[in-house]
Order: structure tokens, then sequence, then C-alpha cells
């Protein structure tokens, strides 16, 4: 059986940049393929999915937290 890759990040820090790193990889990959209406397609499923998953919790009556939003704005940056 397979191992998965294990990575330990010293920071916070570290683990979000590794997280948006990953996301331009992908970025990269679909567009080595994909035509630009599909990888246009990508990127707003993407930056959706965040949103999507930023408000599902509401935290301190708001529906998406300062923290949160500058989480969704630095991932629609990676993703162009």
């Amino acid at each position: 059986m397979a191992r998965a890759a294990r990575t330990r990040f010293h920071s916070p820090d570290e683990l979000k940049e590794h997280g948006l790193a990953q996301l331009r990889e992908a970025v990269s990959l679909v567009g080595n393929t994909a035509s630009p209406e599909e990888l246009d397609d990508y990127r707003q499923f993407v930056v959706t999915l965040a949103d999507k998953v930023a408000a599902a919790h509401r935290e301190h009556g708001q529906s998406v937290s300062p923290a949160e939003t500058a989480a969704i704005q630095d991932i629609t940056a990676a993703v162009g």
C-alpha cells in the first residue's frame, strides 16, 4: 500500500503559501489542456467554492469573516 506524503509546516503562513502554490499549479495544469473558456470556468469554480465554504458557517453574526474574506482574495489572486 502506498503511503500518503506528509508535509509538516512550521507556521500558518507557510501552510497558506503552500496551499496557494498548489492552486497556482492546478490552474497551470488545467491551462495546459483546457480551452480558455474551460480555464475561466475552473477559476470561477474554485472561487465560488471558497465563497460557499466561507459562508457555510456564521461567525459573530457575519456570514463571512474578515479572515475568510482575505483568504478568498488570496485564492482569487492565486487562480488569476
